[in-house]
């Protein structure tokens, strides 16, 4: 399979001195970074997967499961925000926090095997 062979950087910051609980910052990365990029990600992967696998009988398959219910999708976001959460680097300049997240090609054949996964906990 091919894919499109760019990456795309992913970057999230608030100031050094942002005063909340370790819980609460954790939580608006999840809710303003890695969720967002995941939605994000996954969009671009289907856009892709439908330019290189228009006739093939693997993208009609996971095409058809992909539009089976929103909670497909939303199972799959919440694998790419795991992903995404284990694989930032976390850095300080000019008095802010950054969070990236370099998104590689090969990170497309990481969702199609996640995808490919959950379709095999669907039974198909």
């Amino acid at each position: 399979m091919r894919m499109l062979n760019d990456e795309h950087i992913h970057i999230f910051q608030l100031p050094e001195n942002y005063a909340a609980s370790y819980d609460e910052i954790q939580s608006k990365i999840f809710d303003e970074f890695y969720s967002p990029s995941a939605r994000q990600i996954l969009i671009r992967w289907i856009d892709e997967l439908e330019e290189f696998l228009k006739n093939d009988a693997q993208y009609k398959k996971i095409y058809t499961f992909l539009d089976r219910d929103m909670d497909v999708l939303q199972e799959i976001i919440w694998h790419i925000a795991l992903y995404i959460a284990v694989n930032t680097e976390i850095k300080s300049l000019n008095n802010y926090c950054h969070v990236i997240f370099i998104e590689s090609p090969s990170f497309k054949n990481e969702i199609l095997s996640t995808v490919k996964s959950i379709m095999t906990e669907y039974g198909l």
